[in-house]
């Protein structure tokens, strides 16, 4: 990501000094760094050393992702200190001291509440946010402020707000160790998201695939829309995030967040942690006529369906007509695609000699999807009518997880008002 030059001289580059050894552990100082291009080499338990060249204000991205070591630390603050010499505001100075320094790595994601989640939002997003709960600091908030560019329900609103909390509790999110609450709950993302506003480009707003599929679509598109992008930034930035989990086809809301942040650090010094998408390398999940499952297609499983209505859904699944004594293939097939996701290795490629040696009928393999799809879910429904049968635990959750995520987003908002003259 690159920024336009300020236009000011640069003075040429000292030459490059060999490269230098260090020993493991050694501290590399202030001093050291603050020379133009430093030779160093960086020593972790379970990596090579590796050598390179660092330039404290342009180079720090050579070390690996997700490293946050002294050296990268320091060369960070000596940017910062670089920032301060030229232009000597006190915000900087203020500023040096806010930006922390993370030991573990934070994940942050959003789940619009727009109707019931399915078996796409589970093995898409959810099955993912809950392995991250044993990798770092957690925050998940429920986007019901974006959510408003396509619910004007109330009753609706605050039903499907419920349903979401409902469902990742059930599934087994644990608020010890992770933070869920309502984006409506932290009234510091629409301040900061208004910050961020200010040096966004609306050309980079205009190229959001959200606003240009329903303009293309000839469908109107509300202001809300069309500035969604900085409103998501503003989620993710707020809390100094790390990490992002996201599919494949999400990765723009990264890269216009990461350019955003970008822009705002240029003007205004380093305030913004810049977040790195965490692919999420799940298969896409078809629904139950082939396409994508979506919530807006009206394809879905519903996660939490039982009985009939499961058992209705299941079986209306669209197939082909070839006969059940017949060969199958089961790669094209949405039945065994769906099953596939429920069993191990083993029990997918014997269901796959059985659509290939014939005699399966599509009947047996749909209810055999529905016997996985009971099992895996079976226990998250008595969790989920517990929690139901009791409103006030849900909202306390949600209360604990606004409080703790307010702390975090006040300080980065102050950050950003600081920086910006408006402390």
């Amino acid at each position: 990501m690159s920024h336009g030059a300020s236009g000011a001289a640069t003075a040429p580059n000292p030459p490059m000094l060999a490269p230098t050894r260090h020993k493991a552990n050694e501290k590399i100082t202030a001093r050291q760094l603050s020379r133009r291009r430093l030779p160093v080499v960086a020593r972790r338990p379970g990596l090579t050393a590796r050598i390179g060249l660092v330039n404290p204000r342009r180079d720090t991205r050579w070390w690996p992702r997700g490293t946050r070591n002294s050296v990268e630390l320091v060369a960070e603050r000596l940017s910062l200190r670089h920032n301060e010499r030229r232009r000597r505001t006190p915000g900087n100075r203020r500023l040096l001291r806010k930006i922390p320094a993370m030991s573990t790595l934070r994940y942050l994601s959003g789940i619009q509440p727009s109707g019931t989640l399915h078996l796409g939002n589970y093995f898409g997003a959810i099955v993912q946010h809950l392995a991250n709960q044993s990798a770092g600091d957690s925050y998940y908030f429920i986007a019901n402020y974006h959510a408003l560019t396509t619910i004007r329900d109330r009753e609706v609103m605050a039903a499907n707000v419920r349903d979401v909390a409902v469902t990742y509790l059930a599934l087994g999110l644990d608020p010890a160790r992770s933070a869920l609450f309502r984006q409506s709950d932290v009234p510091e993302v629409t301040e900061l998201a208004w910050l961020l506003m200010t040096v966004t480009p609306m050309g980079l707003l205009e190229r959001a695939v959200s606003y240009k599929d329903k303009v293309a679509r000839g469908l109107g598109a509300s202001v809300g829309l069309f500035t969604y992008p900085a409103l998501q930034a503003a989620d993710i930035l707020a809390y100094d995030s790390d990490r992002v989990p996201v599919g494949s086809d999400q990765v723009q809301h990264i890269e216009i967040t990461r350019d955003i942040a970008g822009t705002f650090n240029h003007l205004y010094g380093e305030v913004f942690k810049l977040p790195e998408a965490q692919l999420n390398e799940a298969p896409i999940v078809p629904g139950v006529d082939g396409e994508k499952m979506s919530k807006s297609y009206g394809n879905g499983i519903p996660i939490f369906a039982t009985g009939n209505p499961l058992k209705k859904v299941v079986m209306g699944i669209k197939t082909d007509s070839t006969p059940m004594e017949d060969p199958k293939d089961p790669d094209g097939c949405t039945v065994f695609q769906l099953f596939s996701l429920f069993v191990d290795a083993d029990e997918r490629e014997a269901m796959a000699a059985r659509y290939r040696a014939g005699g399966l009928g599509y009947g047996a393999a749909k209810k055999a999807l529905l016997e996985k799809i009971e099992e895996r879910f079976g226990p998250a429904v008595e969790k989920r009518n517990e929690l139901l049968a009791d409103p006030d635990y849900v909202d306390d959750v949600l209360r604990d997880g606004a409080k703790r995520a307010r702390a975090v987003a006040r300080t980065v908002t102050d950050r950003a008002r600081d920086a910006c003259g408006m402390g």
